[in-house]
C-alpha cells in the first residue's frame, strides 16, 4: 500500500486511537472510524462510509463480524485483520473470495511472531528438530481443557512460523495426570523434509513456562515466550558463541503497521496469509478429534 490512501479502521475506540496515531506518523490520510456494532446495526451506512476506502482494517474477525468482512471483499475492498476467531469453513470461504477477487486479505500474525520469529526468519536453515514445552500452573483448574482449541491453534501457528514443510504424520498422546480432566498432551510431528517436532502441553504445580528449542546445523535457537528472550548458541570457526536478546521492548504496533501498509512485502515464508491460518486451523481440529477419541 502506498501513502495517502484511504483506510477504514473497524473496531473499538482504543483500537482506532492506537492505529490512527501510528498511521499518521507514516503520512497516511486520517483513517475513517467505525465500530463493529455500528456497522452491524446499519450496514448501508457502513458501506457508504467506507466507500472511498481501498483498505479496511478490522480489529477482529469473529462469527458476528464475518458478514462485514465477506461483504467488503465482495465489494472489492482489500482487508486486513488483527485478530482472528473464525471457524475452519469461514476461513476457507474468505480465502476463496479473496483469491477470486485478486484482493489482499491479510490476517496479521500474532504478537509472538513479530516479537520473536520475524527477526530470524532468514536465519532458519532447515531445522531437523523442534521442541516446544508449554506449562500451565495447576491452580488454573481445567485451563488446558477449557482453552484447548485456541491453545492448539496457537501451537500450530508457532510451528508454521518455524517449519514450512508438509506434515507427514501426527502422533497424539493425552493423559489425566493430576485431575479428572486432560492435563497432559504430547504431539509428535514428522515432516516430509525429515524434520521432527515434539510439543508437550501440561498443567502442573509450577510457574507458567513457554519455551521453544530449534535445532539446525551448527546452531540451537532457544525462545522463552514468558521471559521474552531469544538465545542463539552457534558453532563458529572460533568456537561456540552464545548471544541472548531481550525482545520485550519491540514495538509490536509498528511491526503490524508495516504489514498493514505493505502487505505485498509478505513472502511465502511468513505465515501471514489466510491459507496459513486455514492449514493451522485444519491441523488443530484434527488433533482435537484425536484427543477426544483417546478420552472416549
Amino acid at each position: 500500500m502506498t501513502s495517502m490512501m484511504d483506510v477504514g479502521l473497524i473496531g473499538t475506540k482504543s483500537f482506532y486511537e492506537i492505529y490512527k496515531n501510528a498511521l499518521n506518523q507514516r503520512d497516511v490520510l486520517t483513517p475513517i472510524a467505525c465500530s463493529i456494532e455500528e456497522a452491524l446495526d446499519n450496514s448501508i451506512h457502513f458501506e457508504q462510509l467506507t466507500l472511498p476506502c481501498q483498505y479496511l482494517f478490522f480489529e477482529e474477525a469473529s462469527s458476528s463480524s464475518y458478514i462485514l468482512i465477506t461483504t467488503a471483499l465482495k465489494n472489492g475492498k482489500n482487508v486486513i485483520i488483527e485478530k482472528c476467531q473464525l471457524s475452519h469453513s469461514e476461513l476457507n470461504e474468505m480465502y476463496h473470495i479473496s483469491i477470486e477477487g485478486n484482493l489482499n486479505c491479510i490476517l496479521l500474525n500474532s504478537s509472538d511472531y513479530y516479537r520473536f520469529y520475524e527477526s530470524f526468519q532468514q536465519e532458519l536453515k532447515n531445522p531437523f528438530y523442534i521442541e516446544m514445552l508449554l506449562e500451565y500452573p495447576s491452580d488454573q483448574t481445567g485451563h488446558l481443557s477449557k482453552t484447548i482449541e485456541n491453545t492448539l491453534f496457537e501451537c500450530m501457528l508457532n510451528l508454521h512460523y518455524i517449519q514450512k514443510s508438509e506434515i507427514k504424520q501426527i502422533t497424539v498422546k493425552s493423559a489425566k495426570l493430576f485431575s479428572e480432566q486432560t492435563d497432559f498432551i504430547s504431539l509428535q510431528f514428522d515432516f516430509t523434509d525429515g524434520c521432527f517436532a515434539n510439543i508437550k502441553l501440561i498443567e502442573k504445580p509450577s510457574e507458567p513456562s513457554k519455551t521453544i528449542q530449534i535445532y539446525q546445523n551448527a546452531e540451537i535457537i532457544s525462545i522463552d515466550l514468558v521471559k521474552m528472550s531469544i538465545c542463539k548458541t552457534t558453532r563458529t570457526s572460533n568456537g561456540i558463541t552464545v548471544n541472548e536478546t531481550n525482545v520485550a521492548g519491540i514495538d509490536i504496533v509498528d511491526k503490524k503497521i508495516g504489514h498493514f501498509l505493505h502487505p505485498e512485502n509478505g513472502t511465502k515464508n511468513q505465515a501471514n496469509s489466510i491459507l496459513d491460518k486455514f492449514l493451522a486451523k485444519e491441523q488443530s481440529n484434527k488433533i482435537i478429534k484425536k484427543i477426544n477419541s483417546l478420552n472416549e
